[in-house]
């Protein structure tokens, strides 16, 4: 599950994955079930162009002015289909004259505010990041970006990561949750985890999360979203956790309400293995060879997460020490060697059906496809 602040924990429902969001000390967070494919879900959208005829009247001049100001706003819908801000722009200007019937006028001041807020997904788009979160240790060594490293935390512990928007040169006003307009973030979460006998299990959270009071996005400052992830696991020897964040609603700029077509600011995909695997990623052979020596329960793991680790000069003799496992060993010592060596060869071959993959290591290509194969720790 993805973790609020203790505070707010009571409130939360089990299956959704509220999100913390930090904007100031002692900031509260507030979080509901929404469910994103509702097809009666608001959509924000261009609006149809509709100019009322009664308004030109029945002559031919006016049919002709009515062609006219239709061209103009067909032109304005596909410039905000196709997120042409300063076309936009251009033409609400140009157009937005005393003389200007107000029919029109409405349509005008609607792709107004529609420019608006197609800059402003285009700032986050561009501008926005998701990263790591920096632990006190970097902060305290005065490191500005977290360490790059493909396994971002060990199992069991939080996954912390920060969303950043930067401010644009306009002041934008992003509704809190007791707004008229409530800015909404959507935070959606898979977790893939990878067991030593072959077997995986995937789920899937969605939340919604609102500011827990409105904030100006203006004069250099930045809206920090933290998201933190937390879930319990069990024996699980890898897991993947994908993260996406979406972000949809208006937002006032220069006093117009602006809205904000559903997009997404931020993704990642993060990997978790057990605390202590820096260990067994000094030396995987060996630490197979160790595991396998007292081949029982406890040490299934072990050579499961050696396997994973195992650069490409070991991976034949890894496999040598596993098929031995698999032609003489118990069906749970089987189990586990087949799913190593699935593991380090990246065969679809079915782990359990040992006669296939011992006929496997029987053919000529079975070495040197372990010889080229590529490096895993972070894969799927």
């Amino acid at each position: 599950m993805i973790r609020p602040p203790a505070a707010e924990r009571r409130s939360a429902r089990a299956w959704l994955a509220p999100v913390a969001v930090v904007l100031a000390a002692g900031c509260v967070t507030t979080y509901e079930p929404v469910d994103f494919t509702n097809p009666d879900s608001e959509l924000i959208a261009a609006p149809p162009i509709v100019i009322p005829i009664g308004e030109f009247g029945d002559s031919s001049n006016n049919k002709l002015l009515l062609d006219f100001y239709s061209g103009i706003l067909r032109r304005l819908h596909e410039a905000a289909s196709d997120g042409d801000v300063a076309l936009l722009d251009s033409l609400v200007t140009a157009y937005d004259k005393p003389s200007t019937p107000d029919s029109v006028k409405e349509h005008l001041m609607s792709f107004r505010a529609m420019g608006r807020g197609i800059r402003f997904r285009q700032h986050v788009a561009a501008k926005a990041t998701f990263e790591l979160r920096l632990s006190p240790a970097d902060i305290a060594a005065g490191k500005k970006t977290p360490v790059e490293d493909r396994v971002e935390s060990a199992l069991g512990e939080e996954l912390r990561l920060d969303l950043r928007i930067p401010a644009m040169a306009e002041p934008v006003l992003l509704g809190g949750h007791e707004h008229t307009d409530p800015f909404t973030f959507s935070v959606s979460v898979t977790v893939e985890d990878e067991y030593f006998d072959g077997r995986t299990r995937s789920s899937h959270t969605d939340g919604a999360v609102w500011l827990p009071q409105s904030f100006n996005l203006a004069d250099g400052n930045e809206l920090t979203l933290p998201v933190n992830i937390d879930r319990v696991t069990d024996d699980a020897v890898r897991r993947h956790v994908f993260v996406r964040v979406d972000m949809r609603g208006h937002v006032l700029i220069d006093g117009i309400r602006s809205p904000v077509q559903s997009t997404t600011i931020g993704a990642g995909s993060f990997t978790q293995l057990p605390a202590g695997h820096e260990i067994i990623q000094a030396q995987p052979l060996a630490a197979l060879k160790l595991a396998i020596a007292d081949f029982q329960a406890k040490n299934f793991a072990s050579a499961y997460l050696a396997a994973l680790l195992m650069p490409q000069a070991d991976r034949v003799a890894a496999a040598t020490l596993l098929v031995d496992q698999i032609r003489y060993g118990r069906a749970d010592q089987a189990q586990v060697a087949m799913a190593a060596v699935k593991r380090l060869s990246g065969l679809s071959l079915a782990v359990g059906d040992r006669d296939a993959w011992l006929a496997w290591w029987q053919t000529e290509g079975s070495r040197e496809l372990l010889r080229s194969s590529a490096a895993d720790v972070g894969g799927r």
